[in-house]
């Protein structure tokens, strides 16, 4: 399931996984066949968290700061992931304020912070060591506008050790944000959206089947289909 299915399917489902629940989205429907074979459930899950999880912890071995941009269903799923990797203080800026602050009061226990603006980083705070987005690449840009988010390079400010930037938009390959990262980042790993949609559909084959995804054949095949595409796609909210 993706957008903007991923809060709507749930209420058609038969059950919830432990993740799916606390985090309030699925993207991942599992077809449960009864022992007798006469019935069949439909359980929902999620493995976008998982993905985010994986981009994070690969370089990371802690996290302090963390901005979340966005507050739809995959935003749910990077606040979950970040509160499971125990980050310290999560900022979350949204367009809309008031549903980031609805979002901010579904997960009571992630430490969670709304920002009303990222033009300009609050004065006294460390800048984040992980940032995801989890909008659409055309509805950023790097100067204010109506009705668009506006991305400032005071988010990259240097920081001691490793920083993680995550755009869960996979077109295009480089995003606006994985952009001005690499321009004005000192020490900024980017994580373009394909590889988390890659790390999230591992998780999916194996729920699916019971057995490892055979990564080697995946990966390639893939970055193959998406190299050879022109049209836009987006697995952001």
């Amino acid at each position: 399931m993706t957008i903007p299915h991923k809060l709507d399917i749930i209420p058609l489902l038969d059950e919830l996984s432990t993740a799916a629940t606390a985090i309030g989205a699925v993207n991942t429907i599992i077809p449960i066949t009864s022992p007798d074979r006469s019935s069949v459930k439909l359980r929902g899950d999620n493995t976008d968290w998982l993905g985010i999880r994986e981009s994070i912890s690969a370089h990371l071995s802690t996290v302090d700061v963390a901005l979340v941009i966005g507050a739809g269903g995959t935003a749910r799923a990077a606040i979950y992931a970040l509160q499971v990797l125990k980050a310290k203080t999560i900022y979350l800026h949204n367009r809309t304020t008031a549903n980031a602050q609805a979002l901010a009061l579904a997960f009571p226990e992630a430490h969670i912070k709304v920002l009303e603006a990222i033009e300009a980083w609050p004065q006294g705070v460390p800048p984040p060591c992980v940032i995801v987005s989890t909008i659409p690449s055309t509805a950023m840009t790097s100067a204010s506008a109506k009705n668009v988010f506006p991305i400032s390079s005071k988010l990259f400010e240097y920081r001691e050790g490793p920083a993680v930037v995550i755009d869960m938009a996979y077109r295009p390959a480089e995003t606006p944000l994985l952009k001005l990262a690499k321009e004005v980042g000192h020490n900024w790993v980017t994580v373009p959206g394909l590889e988390v949609l890659l790390l999230q559909g591992y998780f999916q084959f194996e729920k699916w089947t019971g057995r490892r995804c055979p990564k080697h054949v995946v990966a390639p095949t893939v970055r193959e289909r998406y190299h050879g595409n022109s049209y836009g796609r987006t697995k952001s909210d």
